[in-house]
């Protein structure tokens, strides 16, 4: 496998930066490929490209990401044991040779040619401070986009996310998916290894950083989210976050729309008639949106309804 570099302006002074890629049953090859051809294209940038496998299951995902041992300045690994996102991130901040470190999400793709070389400009603005920047995404409509529910999901949340609104509500805000921040932050104020399942450790963060008065940044530099999963896969994600966000509903009190949404129907007395409702029509919904042409609006109502029915089981 060969990677074209192409040649842009380098930084003034010497840079290092670990651009650190967690990844569970995904395919990163191409998007190492694009940062290393970034990277090596950046004169005076000594850098590191970590990815870490979670204890993937599907293990011809994991032979193609071994194809990743023979590039120059990756290190690929694999962990033993599934430690879930939250501890998996933490592990790679200890992992890290640098003193910036660079969060991408393993399912995103690069198409800025100027990504590492905008992040590095940010590394020199906030030479001397301990601060993390948040460059957003975007989304790529697919072929078959009306039976994709995280794509609709997706483009509707996106829909008013640039920078200049996402920094009204700078920690808020944040996710995971694509986000610089100093190695002397994250080792301070880790990831809460309490969430080992998937959803709400960047909300949790969030708030971390907010309590701990850490600055984030917002900037518009922005990586591509254009694969999706089914929507049978991507339900049971959301269930599995729903849980999360339970867990942990005392620290994200204010932090979330759906939980703020819970505490005024009990406010005003309603949440048992929309828990009603969920235990009579769940089901339908749920075949509704794991169908052809699954619709927000069902989908946001079965969210509200499997929360508020595991805040009553416990």
């Amino acid at each position: 496998m060969y990677c074209t570099a192409f040649f842009v302006p380098s930084p003034p002074q010497m840079m290092t930066l670990s651009i650190l890629i967690p990844t569970y049953n995904d395919d990163c090859v191409q998007l190492v490929c694009a940062l290393s051809e970034q990277v090596q294209a950046i004169e005076g940038l000594e850098c590191e490209i970590v990815v870490s496998d979670d204890c993937s299951t599907d293990t011809s995902l994991m032979e193609r990401n071994r194809s990743l041992r023979s590039m120059p300045m990756v290190r690929y690994i694999e962990q033993p044991a599934n430690l879930g996102r939250a501890a998996h991130r933490n592990l790679l901040a200890r992992e890290a040779r640098y003193d910036w470190l660079l969060y991408i999400d393993s399912h995103m793709s690069v198409r800025n040619e100027n990504f590492i070389l905008t992040y590095i400009e940010q590394v020199r603005a906030m030479a001397g401070t301990e601060g993390v920047c948040y460059g957003g995404y975007e989304v790529v409509e697919p072929r078959d986009w009306r039976r994709s529910l995280r794509y609709k999901y997706e483009r509707d949340y996106l829909k008013s996310h640039p920078a200049s609104v996402r920094s009204q509500h700078e920690y808020q805000e944040f996710h995971t998916c694509n986000f610089l921040v100093s190695r002397a932050v994250m080792l301070r104020h880790p990831f809460d290894e309490r969430l080992h399942g998937y959803g709400y450790e960047d909300v949790l963060w969030g708030k971390v950083l907010a309590d701990a008065r850490v600055p984030v940044q917002h900037i518009d530099n922005m990586l591509t989210f254009d694969r999706f999963e089914s929507n049978e896969s991507y339900l049971c994600k959301t269930e599995e976050a729903l849980h999360s966000l339970h867990a942990m509903s005392g620290q994200l009190s204010g932090y979330s729309r759906l939980l703020t949404l819970t505490e005024r129907l009990r406010h005003w007395h309603l949440s048992g008639a929309v828990r009603l409702w969920h235990k009579l029509t769940g089901s339908i919904e749920r075949r509704h949106l794991s169908g052809r042409c699954p619709t927000l609006f069902v989908f946001n109502l079965y969210r509200l309804g499997y929360l508020l029915q595991i805040q009553h089981q416990t």
